[in-house]
């Protein structure tokens, strides 16, 4: 997390725009711990989420606020002859002026259908809850040997790797590179990965409404007999004398 109230305070003093990217973890501010993790987004000029994540609608739903619509009016609208029919009247909102497209498909129906049917206390539980269930992997990761936390969760995502004893950096990187092949192979799971501080990093987002800590456990079981193979296939490229890879 970058340090909002900080930034905030600076873009306040040098009269600076602040936008905050919180497409991810946007909507953790309804819980009380992102509440506190995301203090200052609340002075931003403009912030943009994504409920196709955070609120479990259907792909694609992005949103943009902003303190001063108006803005956005001045950066979008255009009025050439062809669409003077179609101009919005007074108190009428015309979305063709607040941003790039001129049509658009009725995408907050998904949002209202979602929180109407639902209700925000739920949909609350259920950020919470996928929070949760990545402090439980962290949790089980810290009691398996071979294996390292690189981030720590949060948002309901947490960055680790595989690293058994006497592997070299070059060989955890392209170690993990394997297992996190494997892990998809099976078709039950879909981890992702990155690299942070140039270190290859498995990493497992638990922020899924249907996702249970039962699934969180298999995943990791998964990770740790996919290297249990990877330790049994450089045995037997030793014996056989074949250079491991």
């Amino acid at each position: 997390m970058d340090p909002l109230a900080e930034i905030a305070d600076l873009g306040a003093a040098e009269s600076i725009w602040l936008h905050v990217d919180a497409a991810y973890a946007g909507f953790a501010t309804l819980t009380e711990s992102g509440a506190r993790a995301l203090r200052g987004i609340e002075r931003a000029d403009s912030v943009t989420l994504d409920p196709h994540k955070w609120l479990f609608v259907p792909f694609e739903c992005g949103c943009l606020l902003t303190r001063d619509p108006r803005r956005l009016e001045e950066a979008f609208s255009v009025h050439p002859d062809i669409l003077a029919d179609v101009r919005a009247r007074e108190h009428e909102v015309n979305f063709a002026d607040l941003g790039p497209q001129l049509t658009r498909a009725a995408h907050a129906i998904k949002v209202w259908t979602s929180v109407s049917y639902f209700g925000v206390a739920e949909i609350r539980e259920a950020i919470a809850r996928g929070i949760r269930r990545a402090e439980h992997a962290a949790r089980r990761l810290s009691a398996m040997p071979d294996f390292e936390i690189l981030s720590p969760p949060q948002f309901g995502v947490i960055c680790f790797r595989a690293r058994p004893a006497g592997a070299t950096e070059q060989e955890l990187d392209a170690l993990n590179e394997r297992i996190n092949g494997r892990v998809n192979a099976t078709g039950r799971f879909l981890t992702s990965s990155t690299r942070l501080r140039g270190r290859f990093s498995l990493r497992l987002c638990t922020q899924v409404h249907r996702m249970t800590e039962g699934d969180v456990d298999d995943v990791l079981d998964a990770m740790a007999e996919a290297l249990d193979r990877e330790r049994a296939a450089v045995t037997a490229e030793r014996m056989a004398g074949v250079q491991p890879h």
